[in-house]
């Protein structure tokens, strides 16, 4: 399709988008009311797609609330591929999180003197370390039945509480090109080279692997879209990236 094409069809797509939102403006009445008596503020959450954004900035908006929204009803909203459904799940115990109200908030925001309703995710980040600091509890924790979900895999491996094992990371450009693919329209088009320096080869573990495995450890290799699989021959090591496990 050609390139103008796409952007006078994106374009309208947005002018259209902005129609709806304007039209679910009176909605916003009931809860500018209900907002003398309880205050109610809404967010979207960070970057969900990548597993470091999901974590980090929700744990650092959890504690950003309790300290400045304690006696504030937040309403998250959100958007976008989720990395990890089950920490996604834990995450939302902690939030009253409901994409119900992501259009109200999109409309909200068309708004400036409305903004007071809008919790800014960006000054979440500042202060970060001094929340951790303050509260030194953990965000969420496995309850007994996922532990024996867990347990229930592991034994499934041959692997059992006495034993140990170890998890490796090794990242690459495969899951930002699958989940995030770089449109046209955009500068660095279909690709994300530019964190290419954060890169490293799989096969540059296999040392450490073998290593470990030598020592009675069993080894994990986690993450998803994976560019390589790694070949060790070793009861051991289990490629759960690529093997086909992941839920």
């Amino acid at each position: 399709m050609n390139t103008d094409l796409i952007r006078i069809f994106n374009l309208i797509k947005k002018i259209l988008f902005k129609l709806f939102l304007i039209i679910l403006l009176p909605s916003l009445v009931p809860i500018l009311i209900f907002n003398f008596f309880k205050r109610i503020r809404f967010c979207k959450l960070g970057n969900i797609s990548r597993i470091g954004h999901l974590t980090s900035n929700s744990e650092r908006f959890y504690y950003f609330c309790k300290k400045n929204y304690n006696n504030n009803i937040i309403i998250c909203v959100y958007g976008g591929f989720i990395a990890n459904k089950f920490l996604f799940e834990k995450i939302k115990k902690k939030f009253l999180v409901s994409n119900f109200f992501y259009n109200i908030y999109l409309s909200i925001k068309l708004i400036p003197f409305l903004n007071f309703l809008i919790i800014d995710k960006d000054i979440v980040n500042h202060d970060y370390y001094l929340y951790l600091r303050r509260y030194k509890k953990k965000f969420f924790s496995l309850n007994k039945a996922e532990n024996e979900l867990g347990y229930k895999y592991l034994n499934s491996k041959g692997i059992f509480k006495k034993d140990k094992f170890v998890c490796v990371y090794c990242r690459d450009s495969e899951y930002l090109n699958i989940i995030h693919p770089r449109s046209i329209l955009k500068k660095n088009k279909n690709n994300w080279n530019y964190h290419s320096y954060r890169d490293a080869k799989i096969e540059t573990f296999e040392k450490t692997i073998n290593y470990l495995t030598s020592k009675n450890y069993y080894v994990f290799r986690v993450g998803s879209h994976q560019k390589k699989k790694l070949n060790i021959k070793n009861k051991k090591f289990i490629d759960y990236s690529t093997n086909g496990d992941r839920s």
